[in-house]
């Protein structure tokens, strides 16, 4: 089943979390600009705190990023400790 191996590979979950890091970040910036967006001053200017994410952002994606790095290094690793036997299917097709 080469489809369920390849869906499952850990670093599709690490590629949602880098959309989830980036989402949230936009949200946010959104939050804290909403005076730019016509909405009152007095009500945006208690949102322009708000900077869990942006003062945070590098951090994450630096972590995700090795995440990545130390994915595909495992990735490799493990591919070349693989022994070199042939698919038995592969042989029975021919």
């Amino acid at each position: 089943m080469v489809v369920n191996e390849v869906c499952s590979h850990p670093v599709y979950g690490i590629y949602f979390a880098f959309i989830l890091v980036d989402l949230v970040a936009f949200g946010e910036n959104i939050i804290r600009n909403l005076e730019h967006f016509g909405v009152d001053e007095s009500f945006a200017k208690q949102f322009w705190s708000w900077g869990l994410i942006y003062y945070n952002y590098e951090i994450l994606k630096s972590i995700l990023l090795s995440c990545v790095v130390t994915t595909i290094l495992a990735t490799i690793f493990v591919e070349r400790q693989r022994p070199d036997t042939p698919d038995e299917e592969l042989e029975s097709e021919s």
